[in-house]
């Protein structure tokens, strides 16, 4: 036969044999319909007047505008108003906030589900709503409704059915078996030829075995080391070397830049400025320091797998070339994922003479590996991070920071060491006119810490005392998983009394307030002091 007649007879059988074959094209689910399905699923003990809020707005329309939280006019006017009159902190705005913090911890569950490009399952919109549930109980101190509730999860859900269609449609795309062959039909056709012509197929087949199976496996394997390996290096940098040393370089750092924005967001955000922070010095530190360290060091260590694999299937004593390949990746299940699709596309119409694919083999992995250093040579860093298996970002935080809570008045973060923890406590207790409190006559910012006040006779009230007053000595009855050490005898340090001084002013502004009044000795603590007091509170 001709070329011609032979891609003819070719394209014939293929026809007869996919008539033949017992499976049909897969089609794609409404991810939306699923979605909507667990949210009532969700709602539905919390009775009929959630299924009319949820009937309001169609999913598909959900989470497409930035969350903007408004709640109802009248009562929104009369809270506002409280909040300027009385020692209140503004509600609205603490329910945005709220909201934000639970947008942007699913934002990035989404992120890294869909990096697993995995197909879709329910389970991934029941976690996202324990989530959510999870942070709204554990903000108690915010006062929110059931409205608030189901536009904010309708909200979430409707990003997350968005970019779970795609991945979903995306995975039947990978994954479907019709599309899995007419992608290989090509393949298939000039591996038919060589083998009617007679052509030796050694060193195309090694190279098909080499970049389909083995380099993707590499690739995927330095990629699930490099994320410990960027937190292994920055743990061993002094700001991230321990809880103490970090909290210590993050207000340093505040006190350096000397950028009443990012005090604002480092006390109103804490979390998300944290967050933020823990990127920029990942970012800075590898633009002095070079990860191409770690990835030659785990591609090194994968070529050397792949090679001492080849030598001991060599001593087989079975000549079948499928067997002998076989072995290779039985003796490499333990460091890489080899996909078994395109090992199985790999065996059909293969005929290479084992010994001969043995030696073009080894030829094939070494070019491979100089092919892989050029790749992650021409990848820059900021591209890397993305694609990490291991999130660095998240896991110094988690490691770090722990809970992330803040003191309900002063706003000072958690010192507790991770999650899970029962109770929360602050060893550095800031000016509660930083947490946006006041006193009620005056309107002037408070300059009292929490420590000393939770002993007085002083009174509180905000949105989790119904906006009634408290006694600051019964704080736990409205705060029960936090612990304040009473002590009059305390003050705020140096540093906080410097930046309370500093902007003082800006801060009244910013939460529509008086400015404090601020003792003058306060006023003469100069930056060099209250760097110094920073160090010895942190003991650094």
């Amino acid at each position: 036969m001709g070329k011609i007649e032979l891609e003819n007879e070719f394209h014939k059988m293929w026809r007869e044999t996919l008539k033949k074959l017992s499976f049909s094209e897969q089609r794609t689910t409404d991810v939306f319909t699923s979605v909507h399905h667990c949210l009532r699923n969700n709602l539905s003990r919390r009775g009929s007047h959630v299924c009319e809020l949820l009937s309001q707005q169609r999913l598909q329309n959900c989470g497409n505008e930035p969350f903007k939280y408004t709640g109802e006019r009248k009562k929104n006017i009369f809270a506002l108003a409280l909040s300027k009159i009385f020692n209140i902190p503004d509600p609205i705005m603490a329910v945005q906030k709220l909201a934000d913090s639970i947008i942007d911890a699913c934002t990035q569950f989404v992120s890294e589900t869909v990096k697993g490009k995995n197909n879709y399952t329910d389970t991934y919109i029941q976690d996202i709503l324990q989530m959510i549930e999870e942070k709204l109980q554990s903000y108690k101190d915010v006062q929110t409704d059931i409205k608030f509730e189901v536009s904010l999860k309708q909200y979430i859900c409707g990003f997350a059915a968005r970019a779970f269609q795609k991945m979903h449609e995306d995975f039947i795309q990978a994954n479907d078996p019709y599309r899995c062959l007419e992608k290989n039909k090509e393949k298939f056709l000039d591996d038919f030829k060589d083998i009617f012509n007679k052509r030796d197929q050694c060193q195309k087949k090694t190279e098909e075995f080499t970049n389909k199976c083995l380099k993707p496996a590499v690739e995927d394997f330095v990629s699930r080391s490099l994320g410990p390996d960027i937190i292994d290096e920055m743990r061993r940098c002094e700001q991230f070397s321990t809880r103490m040393s970090f909290q210590y370089s993050v207000l340093l750092d505040l006190l350096s830049n000397d950028d009443l924005k990012k005090y604002v967001s480092y006390i109103d955000s804490y979390e998300n400025y944290v967050k933020t922070w823990i990127l920029n010095q990942i970012v800075e530190h590898f633009s002095i320091v070079s990860v191409s360290e770690f990835e030659c060091r785990h591609l090194q260590s994968c070529i050397k797998s792949i090679n001492d694999a080849i030598n001991k299937a060599k001593r087989g004593k079975s000549d079948d070339l499928k067997t002998f390949v076989e072995d290779i990746c039985k003796e490499l299940g333990h460091t890489l994922v080899i996909s078994q699709d395109a090992l199985g596309a790999f065996m059909i119409l293969n005929n290479a003479n084992k010994e001969q694919f043995a030696n073009w083999l080894t030829v094939s992995v070494n070019k491979m590996e100089d092919d892989v250093k050029i790749k992650f040579k021409n990848s820059n860093f900021e591209t890397k991070l993305k694609h990490l298996k291991v999130n660095p970002q998240n896991e110094l935080f988690n490691k770090l920071v722990g809970c992330g809570k803040q003191c309900p008045f002063c706003k000072a973060p958690c010192d507790a060491g991770g999650g899970g923890h029962v109770e929360h406590f602050a060893s550095l207790h800031q000016p509660q006119g930083l947490g946006n409190y006041r006193w009620e006559k005056t309107q002037k910012l408070v300059t009292d810490i929490c420590s000393s006040l939770v002993i007085s006779d002083v009174q509180f009230k905000c949105s989790a005392t119904n906006d009634k007053y408290h006694p600051y000595k019964r704080y736990k009855e409205i705060f029960p998983d936090w612990r304040i050490p009473p002590d009059v005898s305390l003050e705020a340090s140096d540093y906080w009394k410097f930046i309370m001084a500093k902007y003082n002013n800006d801060f009244a502004t910013k939460c529509s307030a008086i400015p404090a009044d601020i003792p003058l000795a306060w006023k003469q603590i100069t930056r060099d002091q209250a760097k110094k007091s920073l160090k010895e509170s942190f003991q650094n």
